[in-house]
Formats: C-alpha cells, sequence, structure tokens
C-alpha cells in the first residue's frame, strides 16, 4: 500500500539517484522501530541513500522511486522487501522479519547525480 500525502515538487527521483530523507519507521502494529526526526524536539537529522540495489532495501527503493522534493508518502512495505537485500542485514537485527514495516516518508531533497 502507498499513498501520497504531499506530492512535492520538482524532478522525481530515478533508480540510480541519491535522495536525503527523513522517516518514521513502525511495524504494521504501531511498535516504533526507527525515526530520523526526534519525536520529543521535532529535529532531524536526514539520510542520504542511493537509489540502488545494493545499499538500500528493496522496499524502500521501491517507495522512493517517482518522489519529488518536499513529498510525503506513506507506505506499507511486506517483509519479503522490507527487511533485507543480497547485501545487507537486517537492522536492527532484533527486528523480526516477518511482520510488514509502515513507512512515513518526506523527500528533504532529491540529489540528482
Amino acid at each position: 500500500m502507498l499513498s501520497d500525502v504531499v506530492e512535492g515538487e520538482g524532478p522525481e527521483a530515478r533508480e540510480g539517484d541519491i535522495v536525503e530523507i527523513n522517516y518514521v519507521c513502525r511495524r504494521s502494529n504501531g511498535y516504533f522501530v526507527h525515526s530520523t526526526v526526534d519525536q520529543f524536539s521535532g529535529e532531524s537529522a536526514p539520510v542520504i541513500l542511493p537509489l540502488d540495489d545494493k545499499q538500500i532495501i528493496e522496499g524502500l527503493k521501491e517507495v522512493l522511486i517517482g518522489m519529488k522534493p518536499g513529498g510525503k508518502r506513506r507506505a506499507l512495505i511486506p517483509p519479503s522487501v522490507g527487511y533485507i537485500s543480497e547485501n545487507l542485514k537486517p537492522v536492527p537485527e532484533e527486528v523480526c522479519v516477518s511482520r510488514i514495516l509502515s513507512f512515513n516518508l518526506l523527500v528533504v531533497i532529491a540529489l540528482i547525480l
């Protein structure tokens, strides 16, 4: 499931691009997993991710492709593409890999290189 909350403006992120994002990740049952935004202060520490097959989980890459700078998107990522790839281990490792992940994403800047 994927829904755009805010569309954003500018060029869409494409495979091979590098994007800077803020996100909140929860399990589908609401259990908090990780966030780049502090829930108390609101301060953020965006992450920079390449949209390739080597450094990002497949499900997150699929959600980010097509987003525009300033866009906000909510997505449920199934376990089959939400935790690992051939090059990545589950992060954090104690996360149960049979749960659907719920991501709230904000693309801060799409860096087109």
